[in-house]
């Protein structure tokens, strides 16, 4: 059994998650937010074909007063385009979508740039191979090197009104970084447990 043990987990698929740099959006009217954009990366490091089973994800903002399960913070589904990833397949690219109601981009950057509003982006993939079931659940918070959104926003240089520094002080890109408490190792799961554990 140890030795049956040993090979599945040589042979076994192994479905590896990350996020693309950039946290993109789009705008209306050139000054409200419409939604963020998060690309998710996901392809499978391991030796067989994963057979997706369950996947979900979720992108929200946050203040400093309020927690990741403060509002629609259930993962919703996530649209793999296909249910079966092989092996040392290219990277599969998927969009995590934030619909935004009444935000002024100029508000949301200056949140951002003042640390009182943070963008999350967490969720899990299950997956079966070999006969057997594993999740990954994934966590990253977007983190600003330097402060100002007007690239990404497409707004261009003299974007913060209220901000007191210079353009050449002002954000050009971000990162995601692994938030600890929502990043958990993967681990194997029941496959007769039901689809969605939410």
């Amino acid at each position: 059994e140890a030795q049956w043990r040993l090979l599945i987990e040589k042979e076994r698929a192994r479905v590896d998650i990350d996020a693309e740099t950039k946290l993109k959006a789009e705008i209306f009217n050139g000054t409200d937010l419409m939604h963020l954009i998060a690309i998710l990366r996901v392809r499978n490091i391991g030796e067989t074909q994963a057979r997706i089973r369950s996947a979900g994800a979720t992108l929200i903002t946050k203040t400093a007063k309020s927690t990741t399960e403060d509002g629609d913070g259930n993962p919703s589904s996530l649209s793999l385009p296909d249910k079966f990833i092989e092996s040392k397949a290219p990277i599969v690219e998927v969009p995590v979508y934030h619909i935004l109601f009444d935000t002024k981009a100029e508000e949301f950057a200056d949140g951002i740039e003042k640390a009182v509003l943070s963008v999350h982006l967490y969720g899990f993939i299950e997956y079966e191979t070999l006969g057997y079931c594993y999740r990954r659940e994934f966590g990253y918070v977007w983190n600003v090197v330097s402060v100002a959104l007007g690239e990404m926003l497409g707004l261009g240089t003299p974007f913060y009104a209220n901000s007191p520094r210079s353009p050449k002080e002002r954000i050009e890109y971000g990162f995601w970084r692994t938030d600890e408490e929502k990043d958990v190792p993967e681990y194997s799961i029941g496959c007769d447990q039901p689809q969605n554990p939410n």
